[in-house]
């Protein structure tokens, strides 16, 4: 169906045939008819213009709408001369002109609605090879199928993905090509096409594996929803879908290094705490909640700036009492490099006191802008009280 819809209108899709072409080609189908009509005349004598109507139509189609109104003049001429007259002269009464006028009245009918079919005809397919295009251009596999889940469209990423080549893929059920397992149970995943069919809505899978036509196994996202024209008959699906084999093995390797990294945080004598500009910590170790006197880790990164700061008093070595921000990690989030402060401190609720040295860095992102303070609280309690003895 396409390459025969192709060569019916590729010669007019991009630019008009050239004029002489187009009158040659009204010329032949007028020489064609006039021959027929002559040939079969004892058939046709009671409707001679009934070749001529075919002829306009076909005329219509290829030349345009002009020259078919000006072939219906030469087509009244010619019918009028060979076919009604009998002495190959022209004959005319009042029938005659009656019968002309009606052939040229349903002849331009009939080159008008040819005309303006052909037209649509070459947009819808315009905009659907404009349509191709682009779903051959993103960088997602797609697939299009009917209502019965046979394959009309996939681009190259999707003959990527599942190993089948468009012209081997169209005409198949999607369930041959596009073979889907849930990741876990290994069992099969339900089609889009059901999937759309069962929700009436767009459909969405998620921890599912493509199998390829090669027995490969992808880790892929996909997504399918319904085609419908527009009284709402579905007229199929489409299914989008990509490749995140890569992005899982990132997660998993992100996710053991976070691990290694909070393993080895929680087994050092410093506190560590991450602090974005709003004082909201996103990270603390145990070190540090026990030399805050919080119970776990967690309770004190849940706890709110205020509440920290209410909890205890701070002071620098001359005993001057220290305001948050000038706390090291609040100098960070004001440009200061490497801040560092010692600070005693002395809990308010359970009269615990320490002497700690402080030291910050700023965290930037790759536009410059500091997101995040690092803090390093190492306790040197032992050091200055036999700094005092």
């Amino acid at each position: 169906k396409e390459r025969a819809m192709k060569m019916l209108l590729s010669p007019r899709l991009s630019t008009p045939s050239p004029l002489l072409l187009r009158v040659g080609i009204a010329l032949v189908t007028l020489t064609i008819a006039l021959g027929l009509s002559l040939l079969f005349r004892p058939l046709i004598e009671p409707s001679p213009f009934v070749l001529f109507f075919a002829a306009i139509a076909i005329i219509a189609a290829y030349s345009g709408f002009i020259i078919s109104l000006l072939s219906a003049l030469c087509s009244a001429v010619l019918v009028n001369y060979f076919l009604v007259s009998t002495a190959g002269s022209f004959n005319i009464n009042e029938g005659d002109v009656i019968r002309g006028i009606v052939f040229l009245f349903v002849a331009a009918l009939i080159s008008f609605l040819s005309t303006s079919r052909q037209n649509a005809a070459l947009q819808a397919y315009a905009q659907a090879e404009r349509l191709a295009v682009t779903l051959a251009s993103i960088g997602d596999a797609v697939i299009a199928t009917d209502a019965n889940g046979t394959i009309t469209f996939m681009n190259s990423v999707a003959e990527q993905l599942t190993g089948w080549e468009r012209n081997q893929a169209e005409g198949k059920k999607i369930t041959e090509v596009f073979q889907v397992i849930h990741a876990e149970t290994r069992e099969p995943a339900l089609s889009p096409v059901a999937r759309v069919l069962h929700d009436e809505a767009t459909g969405t899978a998620s921890h599912t594996l493509l199998r390829a036509k090669d027995g490969i196994e992808r880790a892929i996202d996909d997504s399918s929803a319904p085609i419908r024209a527009t009284h709402g008959k579905l007229l199929g699906v489409v299914v989008v879908f990509r490749d995140v084999s890569m992005r899982i093995e990132a997660d998993a390797a992100l996710q053991g290094a976070h691990g290694q990294l909070a393993t080895i945080l929680d087994n050092i004598a410093d506190g560590v705490l991450a602090e974005l500009p709003s004082g909201r910590l996103i990270y603390v170790n145990e070190a540090a909640a026990k030399m805050t006197g919080y119970s776990s880790a967690q309770a004190l990164m849940v706890a709110n700036p205020e509440e920290r700061a209410r909890r205890f008093v701070l002071m620098d070595e001359n005993e001057n009492v220290l305001l948050r921000e000038q706390l090291p990690s609040r100098q960070a989030f004001q440009g200061i490099d490497e801040p560092e402060q010692v600070v005693y401190y002395r809990n308010t609720a359970s009269g615990e006191a320490r002497w700690v040295l402080i030291q910050a860095r700023p965290v930037r992102n790759a536009q410059g802008h500091i997101i995040l303070a690092i803090s390093i609280i190492h306790d040197i309690t032992e050091q200055k009280q036999s700094e005092t003895e």
